[in-house]
């Protein structure tokens, strides 16, 4: 039925977002107050250019986010990756910008 549907997919996204809370506060990471169930918004830090960042974690941590250039900061799509994968993003993330 649709309300179980949708209770299940609530469960998955608030344990996502858990994991996401947990792992950026363990490295000292900042987020933006998340305003959706899918994506965080991660500002970078003021001495370093958001696309520049998008580019490195490609380069050197085979990793794809997206570069919101006017907030200097990077949009995650946690949506998409198993709650147990969180951690290892979040390491990835700040090796080059934590």
């Amino acid at each position: 039925t649709l309300p179980a549907e949708q209770a299940q997919v609530l469960a998955v996204l608030t344990e996502r977002f858990t994991a996401l809370k947990t792992a950026l506060a363990a490295h000292n990471l900042a987020a933006w107050p998340f305003n959706s169930g899918c994506f965080a918004l991660l500002p970078v830090p003021a001495e370093m250019n958001a696309e520049e960042v998008r580019q490195r974690l490609i380069r050197e941590q085979s990793t794809g986010v997206i570069a919101v250039p006017s907030a200097n900061a990077l949009r995650v799509a946690f949506c998409s990756i198993e709650a147990a994968d969180i951690p290892d993003l979040v390491v990835r993330l700040a090796r080059v910008i934590g």
